[in-house]
């Protein structure tokens, strides 16, 4: 029931040679419990912030505690971020405070793009939460904010590295967190 928001948008491009992507998102509680946590953490603020799998991260007017990088199972992604592309990659993002809470509620939006190591955009969503999710949601559930995105590559020349790119933003107020990750293939 706290899942209150999930997007999923399936794009298989049609020539062979080129990846599919999938985006999805949602808000609200996560099990933790099942996450192991990288070795090598990023820790930013004084100590307030860790952030793990090289998650590159800016926030504005919001308060981000964690932020790491699992596979849909709950497993981790490994440090170095290589992944074999055979399960989706979950980013998940822990937030304090800071977004604009209006009668308990808060408006979110939030977009990605993912780009190969050519600079080629593959996929790109300007607003994931727009289509599933146009109402405000409890603020509770906004502290815990994930993005998936499955990425299948369908050639051997697509094989590097791909960039995810994504920003957060308080649709009633000025607050984002915005930044990127790499994967890598094996």
């Amino acid at each position: 029931m706290r899942k209150l928001l999930y997007q999923g948008l399936y794009f298989l491009l049609l020539v062979f040679l080129l990846p599919s992507c999938e985006f999805r998102c949602n808000l609200g509680e996560q099990n933790e419990k099942k996450v192991r946590q990288a070795n090598r953490p990023v820790i930013k603020d004084g100590g307030n912030t860790v952030i793990y799998n090289g998650i590159e991260l800016e926030a504005h007017l919001v308060k981000v505690t964690k932020a790491y990088l699992v596979f849909n199972d709950g497993e981790r992604v490994p440090d170095n971020n290589v992944v074999d592309f055979t399960k989706p990659v979950k980013m998940i993002v822990f937030v304090d405070s800071g977004w604009t809470v209006n009668d308990s509620q808060v408006l979110l939006g939030a977009s990605e793009k993912v780009t190969n190591d050519a600079g080629r955009v593959l996929l790109s969503e300007k607003d994931l939460f727009a289509k599933s999710h146009t109402r405000s949601i409890p603020a509770e559930d906004a502290r815990i904010i994930s993005l998936t995105v499955t990425l299948t590559l369908t050639s051997k020349s697509e094989r590097g590295f791909v960039t995810i790119s994504f920003t957060i933003w308080d649709k009633m107020g000025s607050g984002y967190v915005r930044g990127q990750y790499r994967l890598y293939t094996n």
